[in-house]
């Protein structure tokens, strides 16, 4: 996103942003590297850039970004150079020199739980079996999605972990004690949980997330790949990264309305991402790679910060 965020002006420049809301030629809205160098993948502006593409006002804040960072002293980012390496050189020869890599912060290892319940039911599944359903604090889905969620993940055979906010297991109470009967012990519905233990859990084999950056790193950190379920902000590049570029997951596959607001995903699709990503050992495989540089990268990291003290 940071990448983006400071090369703006030329997307502005080159006609690509703002969009009017009579633009609907996907194929001429593409970015690549031969637009912004250090792109890796083509990114849609309708799509993948983290603003929405029909506010130019949006836009403002961005273009205000890059002289300041230009100017300090640090520029401290927290990712991983073997995911974002192309990008990360790309933005130094812009001249962000002071540009220095200390991610990801440490998760450490092994997991803490100390929610008894979540324990317990997370220690008598077998490894790497469960799926970890989390949409963050700041996001209350409609009650309608909830409900397709839930039905997706009991269509999809597969355990879960779903942390779901109190005001949304009270609206839709009735509902829930109706999947709890149906599901028995392959669920557990909670209202939170910490993530990163649950994450490090040697049981969670995905994780349904909306992309938020902490949540990708750490997710990338603890060998677990995701489904990508994006929403706003930073969260669409995220997951076109997570799934074209780092290959450690799937995203769900949704639409938007003529009006451009978001449909209700249906259950079908929840139970396709779902069998799709847990029965994957490709994806298992390749979240496992990439923790192994984590765990090296974290050592780095170290260096670096002690060097900057």
């Amino acid at each position: 996103m940071l990448h983006i965020s400071v090369n703006v002006e030329t997307l502005l420049e080159k006609g690509f942003l703002p969009l009017s809301r009579n633009d609907r030629s996907p194929e001429k809205k593409v970015v690549d590297s031969s637009v912004i160098p250090g792109v890796p993948c083509e990114l849609s502006v309708f799509t993948d850039i983290p603003e929405d593409p029909l506010d130019p006002v949006g836009f403002s804040s961005m273009r205000k970004l890059k002289n300041p960072l230009l100017k300090a002293p640090w520029l401290l980012v927290n990712t991983l150079d073997e995911v974002e390496e192309q990008t990360l050189g790309a933005l130094r020869e812009q001249g962000f020199r002071k540009l220095v890599n200390v991610g990801p912060l440490p998760v450490g290892q092994g997991s803490n739980l100390e929610d008894h319940t979540q324990k317990e039911w997370l220690d008598a599944q077998e490894i790497s079996s469960a799926l970890y359903v989390c949409f963050g604090t700041m996001l209350e889905l409609p009650e309608e999605q909830v409900m397709e969620v839930g039905y997706g993940l009991e269509a999809s055979q597969q355990s879960f972990l779903w942390v779901l906010p109190e005001s949304s297991q009270r609206k839709l109470g009735d509902f829930l004690e109706g999947l709890r009967t149906r599901i028995g012990n392959r669920g557990l519905i909670v209202s939170w949980s910490s993530q990163i233990d649950i994450l490090r859990h040697p049981s969670v084999g995905g994780f349904v997330t909306h992309c938020g950056w902490n949540s990708t790193l750490e997710s990338l950190s603890c060998g677990v790949p995701m489904i990508g379920w994006p929403i706003m902000g930073d969260q669409p590049i995220n997951c076109k990264f997570m799934v074209d570029v780092w290959r450690a997951g799937v995203r769900i596959e949704s639409k938007s309305s003529s009006d451009g607001s978001s449909r209700i995903v249906g259950r079908g699709e929840v139970e396709r991402a779902a069998r799709s990503l847990m029965g994957s050992e490709t994806l298992r495989k390749r979240a496992k790679e990439i923790k192994s540089k984590a765990m090296e990268a974290m050592e780095v990291s170290r260096a670096r910060l002690k060097e900057l003290l």
